[in-house]
């Protein structure tokens, strides 16, 4: 008789060996969010973002200012000439339940609420935030996310019929950020009847919100007679922007936190003459 096979297991030797994987695993992972974290701080930087801002937030009395125009803290907003300045922001269901109380304590002048999305996508905050805003006395103002695979004149019609505008709010708003797989030529198309029909119902020409990439890749002077909502996060506003001899909002900065908001805002200002100003309101 053959004597039996006797396989004998090392355990310890086998836990080492596991212990040394993991440990092994543990660096390579860390290497490489280290390695992403280094890239997005490039990346970011090179768009102008504070990680500072990103990760924490940032305080808006960094940049209050009264609405004549005097610094009451060090400003943000800098290299802009003697003018009016009103702080404002743009929310949506993203902001979730609001104190606009509170908030106009931050010296805000004006909100831009987000109203409607595509043909039939209704905001589930816009109502409480429309409203509440008016109620705090604050300057509200409604914008629609434009989608250019949808039909604009029923895009427009669905954003009328929602938003009940009123003498003294801010004009129309659109927001456009993407093609969506159709050329430029068919986007200004799309875009010019959106903006024709609202300007035909509000009796006032709607404000542009976009990029200034974007601005300068899809469009063209045939958008430059409606005043335009820059987001350009900087501490400074764009020197050029095409087609367009100056901006009418600008939105500078995202991730901002101020009172009575639970989470991260956007931060936009308004700098011009009062008659300017008036001009961006519904007579």
């Amino acid at each position: 008789m053959s004597k039996p096979v006797v396989v004998r297991f090392y355990p310890e030797k086998k836990g080492k060996t596991l212990k040394a994987i993991y440990r092994l695993y543990k660096l390579i992972l860390i290497s490489i969010v280290i390695n992403i974290f280094i890239f997005l701080a490039h990346l970011f930087h090179l768009w102008g973002f504070n990680l500072k801002d990103i990760f924490t937030g940032t305080d808006l009395q960094t940049i209050q200012q009264t609405s004549e125009g005097t610094s009451e803290t060090k400003p943000l907003v800098t290299n802009l000439p003697d003018s009016v300045v009103f702080n404002g922001i743009d929310v949506s269901v993203y902001q979730n339940e609001i104190d606009w109380m509170l908030v106009k304590e931050n010296n805000i002048k004006f909100v831009i609420c987000k109203a409607t999305q595509g043909i039939s996508e209704v905001d589930p905050r816009f109502e409480s935030n429309w409203n509440g805003a008016k109620e705090a006395g604050i300057i509200r103002g409604a914008y629609h996310f434009f989608d250019n695979n949808m039909d604009a004149q029923a895009q427009a019609k669905h954003f009328i019929n929602t938003v009940d505008f009123q003498k003294g709010d801010l004009k129309p708003a659109v927001d456009v950020e993407s093609l969506n797989r159709v050329s430029t030529e068919d986007l200004e198309k799309n875009l010019l009847v959106w903006l024709e029909t609202v300007a035909k119902e509000v009796n006032s020409k709607p404000i542009i919100y976009s990029d200034l990439s974007f601005i300068k890749e899809n469009f063209s002077d045939a958008l430059s007679e409606y005043p335009l909502w820059i987001a350009f996060p900087s501490k400074s506003p764009p020197d050029k922007i095409d087609y367009w001899d100056s901006w009418a909002i600008w939105q500078h900065g995202t991730s901002y936190t101020i009172k009575g908001i639970n989470d991260n805002v956007d931060i936009d200002v308004f700098m011009g003459t009062l008659k300017n100003w008036q001009d961006l309101l519904i007579k």
